[in-house]
This record gives structure tokens, C-alpha cells and sequence, in this order.
């Protein structure tokens, strides 16, 4: 693997789905470490984590519905550099695909 992903991440460190693409157990070890706990629209970049040369943790809040999730993805996106993958359309909301 390489390139970036991004994954959504509750409040608290509670993942959102990743589709098997991380080491959850790994990847909430590294956001204690950096004291990311999910808060709306806050965005944590992780350099070289498992196979990928970015991870991005974009925080979901604790109750997300589609624009919330539309908002996330924008704070994404002013953050993340060049192309990067997502497990966000795994959120399950009312809305999010359309």
C-alpha cells in the first residue's frame, strides 16, 4: 500500500469503519498519542502508518447525520495534500450518498 488515507474517527477514539484498511488497535495507540479524541472537524495527520505515507483521522464528533459528515470531508479536504483514499462513505447515515 502507499498513498494516503483517511479515516473517521468518533468522539473519544471511536472508529468510525475502516474496512479492514488499519490496525484499529494501532491506530488508537497513535491517536492517544497524539490526544486526538475525535472532536468535530479536527483533522490528525499520521506520516508513514501502516503501508500508507499519510493517515488522516478526520474527527466525526459524536453523533454525525450527512451534512455533518459533507463538513467533515471539507475539513479534509483543507488539509490533506494531493490524492488520498476514504472509509468516510462507510459512515452509516441517513443521506450520506446522495
Amino acid at each position: 500500500m502507499s498513498g494516503s488515507l483517511a479515516v473517521g474517527v468518533f468522539s473519544d477514539r471511536a472508529l468510525a469503519p475502516t474496512g479492514g484498511l488499519v490496525d484499529e488497535e494501532a491506530l488508537d495507540a497513535a491517536l492517544e498519542a497524539l490526544e486526538f479524541k475525535g472532536a468535530f472537524g479536527s483533522v490528525a495527520t499520521i506520516p508513514l502508518f501502516g503501508g500508507y505515507d499519510r493517515l488522516y483521522a478526520v474527527g466525526l464528533g459524536s453523533e454525525v447525520d450527512a451534512e455533518l459528515l459533507r463538513q467533515a470531508a471539507g475539513s479534509l479536504g483543507a488539509t490533506a495534500k494531493g490524492q488520498v483514499s476514504t472509509t468516510l462513505h462507510m459512515v452509516d447515515v441517513d443521506g450520506a450518498l446522495t
